[in-house]
């Protein structure tokens, strides 16, 4: 199954209000592709992002590891000038119809414990974040309540 968990203006997550899918995994029909070179390395932990080095303007391929004992995911988003990631997520508070603040440009969702994956984007200057909208095993609130998003940097 595949589904959205990103909340909607007054805050219900997407898969409330019918974005998902099930779906059927086959094997597959040739070996698997060889790893892509990886331009940085994107930890994902409980409750936190760490990239192994800064992130250089253009295009770049982001090597994915979870590390984390729960499912994880990123959201890149593109930030508007003097904006953080906490003032992107007041586009998901309830009442708030637009944020200014930035726009995701791409990421990764349900990474599960141990799991990797490749991200390729591609950076302009400016500022960015790292989201993790995914809900807590305990708590069920975000993971970003928790601390899991990042705000960074381009040169």
């Amino acid at each position: 199954m595949v589904f959205c968990g990103i909340p909607d203006r007054e805050g219900v997550p997407h898969v409330l209000h019918g974005m998902l899918k099930s779906l059927s995994v086959t094997a597959a029909p040739a070996p698997a592709a060889k790893t892509p070179p990886a331009d940085l390395a994107l930890t994902l932990a409980d409750f936190s992002f760490e990239l192994s080095s800064p992130v250089k303007a253009g295009a770049r391929t982001i090597r994915i590891v979870n590390k984390g004992g729960q499912a994880h995911e990123v959201v890149i988003v593109k930030l508007a000038p003097g904006a953080s990631a906490a003032d992107f997520l007041d586009a998901f508070r309830p009442g708030v119809a637009f944020s200014a603040a930035g726009k995701p440009i791409g990421g990764l969702s349900g990474l599960d414990p141990g799991g990797e994956g490749f991200v390729r984007a591609d950076f302009a200057p400016g500022r960015y974040a790292l989201i993790c909208f995914l809900p807590d095993l305990i708590t069920r609130g975000p993971h970003f309540a928790r601390g899991m998003l990042l705000d960074f940097d381009v040169r």
